[in-house]
């Protein structure tokens, strides 16, 4: 590990990053922890750890849960049904893109 000693100005609250690329794969990070240190927000932080834990556990990453991402999927599986409900030989096509794209007020 590479370690930088500053001329006695900075305090131990200080992290100064050094980058140094190696190839291969990490086995052990404080990339969680030096984000928090650089002032990252504490929910981009959960989030990360969340999908290390993923990761580590050979679990599929899972999508982040939240209310903007719920309305478009439901926004998006109701256009679904309604285009797999759609007969193209009996329906008015104009009144299903009505009905499926309506107009933004």
């Amino acid at each position: 590990m590479s370690v930088l000693n500053p001329d006695g100005q900075a305090s131990n609250e200080d992290i100064i990053f050094l980058y140094r690329l190696v190839p291969g794969q990490a086995l052990l990070s404080f990339g969680l922890h030096c984000a928090q240190l650089a002032g990252v927000p504490s929910e981009v932080i959960q989030r990360a750890a969340s999908v290390l834990e993923d990761i580590h556990s050979k679990r599929p990453v899972r999508r982040m849960i939240c209310d903007n991402l719920a309305a478009k999927d439901k926004q998006y599986q109701d256009a679904m049904a309604k285009l797999l409900a759609f007969d193209p030989r009996k329906g008015d096509l104009n009144h299903f893109f009505e009905d499926v794209f309506p107009p933004e007020a």
